[in-house]
């Protein structure tokens, strides 16, 4: 089925009223009743599924199409006219998928532009994000790429940082940035892409303004200057804990470079606090409350219509998703910065040369191999990349030990893994998870990547517990 959108007159999409608008008031029992009203609310469902700001927007053809008489005011707020046939949803698959590579795994590219300069032509990203769906484990890795990461722009001799590379794509087509970046991200991370999203800042400060603002956890207390829009400055300052935000402030605390103390002041640190506001957009639109709330639906998707753009979703795509959030529930996600930190210090991002401030492999330069296999294991299991706790394997007459421990360690070098050597009373071969939850994927990867049994931790089972441990590993005959 093809949609086809065209701009009609404009309006404010957050002063909508449904139930005051030119459009006949719904009443309790049609909201009940149709369909379209149970979509509208499983739309914003979507913020938890995936990377929610690109699902969410490519959903609201598919509730049109179910009930177009509900979403009439929603449309007239977005600007938008809709060209299509109701009748094309009775050919969906009865089991639609979401598009996928060889490994299972459902790639998003997240870009974040800033319009809300005067004259703003929508040149430099502010965010650059892949988010990797993995459909095994049903967990969301997020990588965010800095800003300063010098690249070799595609098929072109010419380098410069990441964030220029949707204004080169656009001076070489008239809006092909998407697309340029698109395959920029490809060929340095080795994923392949599915779909992607471009959002507008502004957008989601009103985004969150209407969720009533946003609950963020804020690990460091800092205080720094922010640029207004009559090109001055003012000083804000953020407590440590739980931190309530409206958008204004949530776009402040994600996005500040001038900040004491200094390590808040980095680009890695902006990309960390970007996830994290991404992360309370997803837990506040999830809940009853907000999904109960039709006024504040229809004003959602109206900033939604407005601020996002997307591409390669289809209604079978958006079905798809709702499948699986069905099925599955909520996705874990994760989230880490391709900063020098990554995989060790140094090891797969380092400074470059030369007196202005960039980032290029330590590889060497374009040389993203090790960037590549990093991200890789990162979007199959985060929660081993990520794992903070460390790792004990023991010997229980494992001919070659020394060298299987070697290879183990080397292979997975971004983790602790530490040899315990062999003791009395050890359990048979295999995987034990003693780490609870944090560790659970971790530990079912490891498992079905050396063919060695995940064993159950009960008060039968005599496995050390080293302090501190979320994985103990057992090799045996």
């Amino acid at each position: 089925m093809n949609l086809r959108f065209k701009r009609t007159k404009k309006t404010d999409p957050t002063h909508l009223d449904p139930e005051t608008s030119d459009q006949p008031a719904i009443s309790k029992v049609a909201k009940k009743n149709n369909p379209g009203m149970r979509f509208i609310g499983l739309v914003l469902r979507i913020f938890a599924f995936l990377i929610p700001l690109a699902l969410i927007g490519a959903a609201v053809p598919y509730a049109i199409m179910q009930s177009s008489n509900v979403l009439q005011p929603f449309f007239k707020a977005a600007n938008f006219t809709v060209n299509g046939s109701s009748t094309a949803f009775s050919t969906l698959k009865k089991e639609p998928t979401l598009r996928k590579d060889a490994n299972n795994m459902t790639n998003v590219l997240i870009v974040g532009i800033d319009t809300r300069a005067k004259g703003s032509k929508l040149l430099n990203t502010d965010t650059i994000i892949l988010a990797s769906y993995n459909h095994r484990t049903n967990e969301v890795a997020m990588i965010s790429f800095p800003r300063d990461l010098n690249v070799n722009y595609p098929n072109t001799p010419s380098i410069g940082k990441i964030n220029a590379t949707y204004a080169y794509g656009e001076m070489r087509k008239d809006g092909g940035g998407i697309e340029y970046l698109r395959q920029l991200i490809e060929s340095i991370s080795g994923q392949k892409i599915q779909y992607h999203v471009m959002v507008d800042l502004k957008g989601f400060t009103t985004i969150i303004d209407l969720l009533g603002g946003v609950d963020v956890n804020v690990d460091t207390a800092f205080t720094g200057d922010y640029p207004t829009e009559t090109y001055g400055w003012t000083t804000v300052t953020f407590k440590k804990g739980v931190v309530h935000m409206n958008g204004n402030k949530a776009l402040q605390y994600a996005r500040i470079r001038h900040a004491y103390p200094y390590s808040e002041a980095s680009d890695f640190a902006r990309a960390k606090r970007q996830q994290k506001v991404i992360q309370a957009v997803i837990d506040k639109a999830t809940k009853v409350d907000t999904l109960q709330n039709t006024k504040k639906i229809f004003e959602i998707l109206g900033a939604v219509a407005q601020n996002i753009k997307i591409n390669r979703v289809t209604p079978e795509d958006i079905e798809a998703g709702l499948m699986i959030l069905k099925d599955k529930g909520k996705p874990v996600s994760y989230s880490m910065v391709l900063d020098p930190a990554a995989g060790g210090y140094g090891r797969l991002i380092k400074r470059g040369a030369g007196y202005l401030y960039t980032l290029e492999p330590t590889a060497g330069k374009n040389n993203w191999s090790q960037v590549k296999s990093f991200i890789k294991d990162y979007a199959a299991a985060p929660g081993l990349v990520t794992l903070k706790s460390p790792i004990y394997v023991y010997n229980n007459g494992k001919d070659n030990y020394n060298s299987a421990f070697s290879n183990m360690s080397n292979r997975y070098y971004y983790a602790d893994f530490r040899n315990g050597g062999s003791q009395k009373n050890l359990p048979k071969t295999g995987v034990y998870n003693i780490g609870g939850s944090k560790s659970a994927t971790a530990a079912q990867y490891l498992a079905n990547t050396y063919k060695i049994p995940l064993q159950t931790v009960d008060d039968t089972v005599s496995v050390p517990k080293p302090k501190g441990a979320a994985i103990v590993i057992v090799l045996g005959k």
